[in-house]
């Protein structure tokens, strides 16, 4: 498909309000967490993405809104069978699950979805795994970045070829997303990253 221009934003303030909506989700669930002592789950991709989607809107960079809302997705169906199979339950996760993603689609209906999306949220993995290293213990495996997740050690020979498969099913799912993503947007795809984008909010 060949790039076309951003359509113009209809309401202003109200994608700024969706942002900071958006943010108050995020917060509150940030404080739900450091309230259980579990503040380092914010490190989860689903977490740090939904953090990605606010800031790209908040600050006007439709590349960063667009990465967050491809990190937040593949992680929706596991979130929903971890709660449909016995796992704990916060409010505040259902917000941030529910409606943040919701309120990134409807920012991208009105600026647009910009090319290259999916490469960029893949490259992104590496700063994202380096961060889980430096920051998490390794008990927690966030972000499945330290040992191979309990259950599936029969599944695969090491750490390295599940990774490999982690990482490698995250980039093809970016892949086949964007393009149904693009298709929400009504077939708005604007520049490619590198060029200087419009805002999506004053």
């Amino acid at each position: 498909m060949s790039p076309a221009k951003e359509r113009p934003v209809e309401s202003r303030p109200s994608v700024r309000a969706m942002g900071l909506v958006a943010l108050a989700i995020w917060l509150a669930h940030g404080a739900d967490l450091a309230s259980r002592g579990e503040a380092i789950d914010l490190l989860w991709i689903c977490n740090m993405g939904a953090l990605l989607l606010t800031l790209g809107c908040l600050f006007r960079q439709r590349i960063v809104l667009a990465v967050g809302l491809l990190w937040m997705l593949p992680g929706e169906l596991f979130w929903t069978l971890d709660m449909l199979t016995g796992g704990e339950i916060l409010v505040s996760s259902f917000a941030l699950h529910l409606v943040i993603p919701v309120l990134g689609f409807l920012t991208i209906r009105r600026v647009g979805w910009p090319t290259g999306a999916w490469w960029v949220a893949s490259l992104s993995l590496l700063p994202l795994a380096l961060l889980t290293h430096v920051a998490s213990p390794e008990s927690r495996n966030i972000n499945l970045a330290f040992h191979i997740e309990e259950g599936w050690e029969g599944v695969f020979p090491s750490f390295p070829i599940y990774a490999a498969v982690v990482v490698g099913s995250n980039v093809i799912l970016y892949r086949l997303l964007s393009p149904l993503i693009v298709h929400f947007a009504s077939g708005t795809e604007s520049e490619p990253p590198g060029q200087k984008e419009r805002s999506c909010a004053t």
